[in-house]
């Protein structure tokens, strides 16, 4: 989703924060976010440089849950013509599909 959809706090967060690396403390996010509202005030927001990410679009997912007895409850959603099916498998059942890989 371009970062132009995010609700503007989102925004300024996305330059705030540095995404999945340890931080000192909470203290220097929240200056963090102070300094770039400043910087940024009411206006648009641009996209940070270091803010991408990738689309997935899966053809196929299983949700499986354990059960007692290893009666384990697998729920597979398989898209079909723009629409999601859902099907219950059974405990032995398996999926045997190569799935394409998009680099």
């Amino acid at each position: 989703m371009p970062i132009s959809r995010h609700a503007p706090g989102a925004q300024i967060g996305a330059w705030a924060s540095d995404q999945s690396r340890e931080m000192e403390n909470a203290f220097d996010l929240e200056k963090a976010v102070a300094s770039y509202t400043a910087r940024f005030g009411v206006g648009a927001v641009p996209r940070p440089s270091h803010w991408h990410g990738y689309r997935v679009r899966p053809e196929v997912i299983e949700f499986w849950e354990e059960k007692l007895f290893r009666l384990h409850r697998r729920d597979v959603f398989r898209m079909n013509d723009g629409e999601w099916r859902r099907l219950r498998l059974s405990r032995n059942l398996r999926i045997r599909q190569k799935l394409p890989i998009i680099a």
